[in-house]
C-alpha cells in the first residue's frame, strides 16, 4: 500500500490537502485505539510532506523545461516516482520496484533518459547513506559504465563504481525488512565502517568501531562475521570476541558455514588464543572436506604452542593439496638443530616434502628405516611416509594403529595429534579407495613383505593385462621388492619401461634402478 492509499488521496504536492487528508485519517485511526494504524498514518503523512518540499524544490527547473518543451509528461513523472520510492521506506530497497520503473525510463528518448538518470545520481550523492547494492543495480541496468568514457564524467564514474562495491553485509533484501529510521541508523554505523575495512585504514576503523553511537544491527550472519574482522584487526576486547564466537559456533543450522565464514572464525579464534573454538572450526572444515585449510589452521595453532613436529606435519598434510612455494616454507621452518637424532631424522625427512633438499628425501628409503622410531609422533610420520611411499599391505597396517592412537587421543583431550591422525586417516583411506579392484591379484598383492611374495612365480598374461601402465607404475613405487620374475615379465610384454619412473618424482628414483 502506497503513502496515497494510506492517506486516501491522488498523489499531490499540496500542503493542504495533505494536511487535510491526514486529519481525515487520524479521526479513523486514534492512536489509542489503533496504534499500528496511525502509525502507518503518521508514516504516510511525514513522507508526503517531504516529498511535497523536495517537488517544490525541483520546480523552477521543472517549470522551465516544461516551457521549452524538451521533456513529456512520462519523464516528469518518472522523477516523481524516483522521489515517492526514495521516500517509502517498504519500497526503496525492493529490486523489483526498481526494475518496473527502469523500464518505464527505456522507453523514453535518449536526451530524457540522460535526464532521468542525472537526477538519480543526484540524489545518490546528496543521500550518502544508499547501500552499495542498490548503486550496483543502477550501474549495470542504467549503463553507467559510459561514465569512465568521458574526461567530464569519470571521476564521478570511479566514484560511483568504488560505491557500488561496497556491500551492506544485509543485503537489500535485508534492508527492506527494517523500518525508515533503523534503514537510516543502520546504514549510517555500518557504511563508513565498510570503507575503512575496505582501505585497510586501521586509524578510520578504531575510530568508526569503538564510536558510542545508537543504531540498530540486524540479526545476519555477514554483519556478524564483519564485526569479528573488525575487532580482530583493531584488537578489541577478547571477552566480545569470544562471545559472538560462542554464539556463532552454537547456531544449529542446516545450512553449513561456507569456507570463507569458517577462515574468519578460525583467524578470530587463533588470534585470541580460543583454542576450544579453533577446533571446532577446524571440525567444521574438515567436515566440509576443506582439508588444506584445516591443516593450515592446526599448523598456526601447533606453531602457536610450540609443538615444532606437530607443525611440520600439519605443513606437509596443507602442502599436498595446496602446494606454497618453498621460499614461504623455508621462512615458516628455519634450521633448528636438535639434540634428539631420530627427531631430527624425521623433521629433516618431513622438511624435504617441502622444499628440495640434498639426500634428505633418502631417509626414509623403506619402512625399514623407521626402525628405533618409536612413539605417537613416530607413528603419524610413517602414515604420512606410508600415503605417499607405502605398500597397499602396509597402509593398511599403519590404518589400523592411528585409529588406536585416535582414541588414545580423544581420551587425552590432545585434539592436535587427534586433527593430524584424522587427516592422515582420510587420506589413507584415498589411497586405498583407489586400489584397483583385480581379484586375480589381490591375493597375491596381499602377501607383500612375506617369503611366499618374493617366491610367487611368473605372472600370467591374464595377470599382467589387469593393471594398465600407470597402475603397475604405482604398484611397482609402492612395492619395489617385487620378484624379479614379475619384472621381466611386465617389461617383456612392454607394459613397463625405463621412461615410466623418469616421469615420477625422484624421490621415487631409487626403486626404477631396481630393475633397470
Amino acid at each position: 500500500m502506497t503513502i496515497w492509499e494510506v492517506l486516501g488521496i491522488e498523489p499531490t504536492d499540496d500542503k493542504e490537502i495533505i494536511k487535510n487528508a491526514y486529519r481525515e485519517q487520524v479521526s479513523l485511526h486514534h492512536p489509542e485505539d489503533d496504534p499500528v494504524g496511525f502509525k502507518k498514518v503518521r508514516s504516510a503523512y511525514e513522507t508526503a510532506l517531504k516529498l511535497s518540499d523536495r517537488s517544490a524544490e525541483h520546480a523552477e527547473t521543472a517549470d522551465e523545461v516544461n516551457r521549452n518543451g524538451r521533456f513529456s509528461q512520462s519523464t516528469q513523472m518518472a522523477q516523481q516516482q524516483l522521489l515517492e520510492i526514495m521516500s517509502d521506506s517498504q519500497r526503496r530497497f525492493n529490486k523489483s520496484v526498481w526494475l518496473e520503473w527502469i523500464e518505464q525510463i527505456i522507453v523514453c528518448p535518449i536526451d530524457e533518459q540522460t535526464h532521468i538518470s542525472q537526477a538519480l545520481i543526484n540524489y545518490i550523492l546528496d543521500n550518502r547513506w544508499i547501500p552499495g547494492e542498490l548503486v550496483a543495480l543502477f550501474w549495470e541496468q542504467l549503463d553507467w559504465d559510459s561514465l569512465l568514457n568521458s574526461e567530464d564524467t569519470v571521476q564521478l564514474g570511479q566514484f560511483l563504481l568504488y560505491w557500488s562495491k561496497q556491500s551492506s553485509l544485509v543485503g537489500l533484501d535485508g534492508l527492506a525488512e527494517l523500518n525508515d529510521c533503523q534503514q537510516r541508523s543502520f546504514l549510517g554505523y555500518v557504511r563508513p565502517l565498510m570503507e575503512a575495512y575496505t582501505d585497510r585504514n586501521l586509524n578510520a576503523l578504531n575510530y568508526w568501531g569503538q564510536q558510542s553511537t545508537c543504531f540498530y544491527i540486524p540479526n545476519c550472519l555477514e554483519l556478524k562475521l564483519f564485526h569479528i574482522r573488525i575487532w580482530n584487526a583493531i584488537g578489541y576486547p577478547r571477552s566480545l570476541i569470544v562471545d559472538l564466537l560462542v554464539e556463532l559456533l552454537s547456531i544449529d543450522s542446516e545450512k553449513p558455514y561456507s569456507v570463507e565464514a569458517l577462515e574468519i572464525l578460525g583467524e578470530a579464534s587463533l588470534n585470541i588464543g580460543y583454542q576450544e573454538a579453533t577446533f571446532a572450526i577446524a571440525r567444521m572444515m574438515l567436515e566440509q572436506q576443506h582439508s588444506a585449510r584445516a591443516s593450515d589452521l592446526l599448523r598456526r595453532v601447533a606453531k602457536k604452542t610450540q609443538n615444532l613436529e606437530l607443525s611440520y606435519i600439519y605443513a606437509v598434510l596443507q602442502h599436498r593439496e595446496q602446494p606454497l612455494p618453498e621460499g614461504f616454507w623455508q621462512s615458516e621452518f628455519p634450521y633448528v638443530q636438535q639434540e634428539n637424532l631420530e627427531q631430527q631424522r624425521r623433521l629433516d625427512w618431513l622438511k624435504s616434502c617441502l622444499v628440495e633438499t640434498e639426500n634428505n628425501s633418502d631417509i626414509f628409503r623403506t619402512r625399514l628405516d623407521f626402525l628405533g622410531q618409536q612413539g605417537l609422533v613416530s607413528d603419524i610420520v610413517k602414515g604420512l611416509w606410508a600415503v605417499e611411499f607405502g605398500s597397499w599391505a602396509w597402509l593398511k597396517e599403519i590404518g589400523t594403529l592411528l585409529i588406536q592412537h585416535r582414541q588414545t587421543s580423544l581420551e587425552q583431550d590432545d585434539a592436535l595429534s587427534y586433527f593430524a591422525i584424522e587427516l592422515i586417516l582420510n587420506a589413507i583411506n584415498d589411497v586405498l579407495a583407489d586400489i584397483p579392484d583385480t581379484c586375480v591379484l589381490e591375493e597375491k598383492f596381499d602377501l607383500y613383505e612375506t617369503d611366499e611374495f618374493l617366491s610367487l612365480p611368473e605372472l600370467s598374461a591374464e595377470e599382467c593385462s589387469s593393471l594398465n601402465e600407470d597402475q603397475w607404475v604405482e604398484f611397482l613405487i609402492r612395492h619395489p621388492l617385487t620378484p624379479d620374475s614379475w619384472l621381466y615379465k611386465l617389461a617383456g610384454e612392454k607394459i613397463i619401461r625405463s621412461d615410466n619412473f623418469s616421469k615420477v618424482s625422484g624421490r621415487s628414483g631409487w626403486c626404477g634402478s631396481l630393475y633397470f
